[in-house]
């Protein structure tokens, strides 16, 4: 049994020594290992940077034509408040019983 443990030590000794050797990292490798960490992040943030300004340039785009609507919106009450005003006196005259004038003659007046 005493020989039998100390082929067991031998052999999980010889397992962990392979283990850690092979996950070992040397000074290059280490170096490598954080240069290449470093483009990824980088061009993660990058990458993240580029889609915030893209979508803030389409965030103001879709601003300024919303106040163009507005504006074209505006217009629009405006001109048709003025054709209901006039189709409101046309209305009026009906009511009023008078007569739409076909010609209209002027008087000069001399001092």
């Amino acid at each position: 049994m005493i020989r039998n443990r100390r082929v067991e030590e031998m052999h999980s000794g010889i397992k962990k020594n392979q283990t850690a050797s092979r996950f070992a990292l040397g000074p290059v490798s280490l170096q490598f290992v954080t240069i290449i960490l470093l483009a990824l992040f980088s061009v993660m943030y990058l990458m993240q940077n580029n889609q915030m300004t893209t979508q803030g340039y389409k965030v103001a785009q879709l601003q300024n034509e919303q106040i163009e609507i507005l504006q074209e919106n505006e217009k629009f009450q405006v001109e048709a408040a003025r054709l209901k005003a006039l189709n409101e006196i046309k209305e009026q005259v009906k009511d009023m019983e008078m007569e739409t004038v076909s010609s209209v003659k002027y008087l000069a007046v001399q001092k």
